[in-house]
């Protein structure tokens, strides 16, 4: 979704929420680099989360902007049929 459906990226906003998005922000300049694997910087980031309380992330999920015309593809997709069920099917 980051970047795609929502104009922004969720571990980032979510590391800043932790007090901890200077950290995030290194270990993924270190894994575009190439000194750590995609696994390896997405573990290392997600457990800087740890703590962040629940409450904190579904602000978040309600402040992220939608990227344009993302409303209108899922419009048309519920539209056409398709349901939370069937995206996670696919």
């Amino acid at each position: 979704m980051d970047s795609t459906l929502i104009q922004g990226e969720v571990i980032d906003e979510l590391a800043r929420l932790n007090s901890v998005g200077e950290r995030v922000s290194a270990i993924t300049a270190a894994a575009m680099r190439g000194e750590l694997d995609f696994k390896q910087s997405f573990t290392q980031r997600v457990s800087l989360l740890k703590g962040l309380p629940e409450t904190r992330v579904r602000e978040l999920c309600h402040s992220i902007p939608l990227a344009e015309g993302a409303e209108r593809l899922i419009s048309t997709l519920k539209s056409l049929g398709y349901n939370r069920r069937a995206f996670w099917r696919l």
